[in-house]
């Protein structure tokens, strides 16, 4: 992506995966444009957001997510929502259907179909105008089991 856009922001809880991110973007040779801050998305995403909606081109932001299975918390939705200049979203779901089993008992929320409910909710004033969705892509990563990821596109 880095070839392709103004600015990349990874935004990653573990610090591990930080140092991974940044050996890679060094050893392409993309540090130009690339920065990474080790946070949880609901605690770095809206500084990121309020900065780049600045310098944000007639393009706008695309915001590139790969939740854990349980999904976004409603808070990082919300902020998706609230700032403009968010054209689009690319949500990588490793948990389409909303269930996952955790210590032998099954957990639905939090999920891709809740942050749907958020990122295409109604139009209303705190939230701004919603995402609509555009297309939807299933990746079976896993051959031979029955598990898909879902890459769904969302629009405004």
């Amino acid at each position: 992506m880095a070839e392709s856009c103004q600015t990349v922001v990874g935004i990653e809880l573990c610090a591990e995966a930080i140092d991974d991110a940044m050996a890679n973007a060094v050893r392409n040779g993309l540090t130009a444009n690339t920065r990474f801050i080790c946070a949880s998305a609901e605690d770095g995403l809206e500084p990121i957001l309020n900065k780049e909606a600045q310098s944000a081109g007639p393009q706008g932001i695309v915001a590139v997510l790969d939740p854990p299975r349980a999904g976004l918390k409603p808070a990082v939705c919300e902020m998706l929502r609230r700032c403009a200049a968010v054209r689009r979203v690319v949500y990588v779901s490793c948990n389409p259907t909303g269930r996952f089993t955790r210590w032998d008992y099954v957990v639905k929320n939090g999920s891709l179909t809740d942050n749907i409910s958020v990122l295409c909710g109604p139009k209303n004033s705190e939230l701004g105008r919603p995402f609509h969705f555009a297309v939807a892509r299933p990746v079976d990563m896993f051959p031979y089991t029955p598990h898909l990821e879902l890459v769904v596109v969302f629009e405004r």
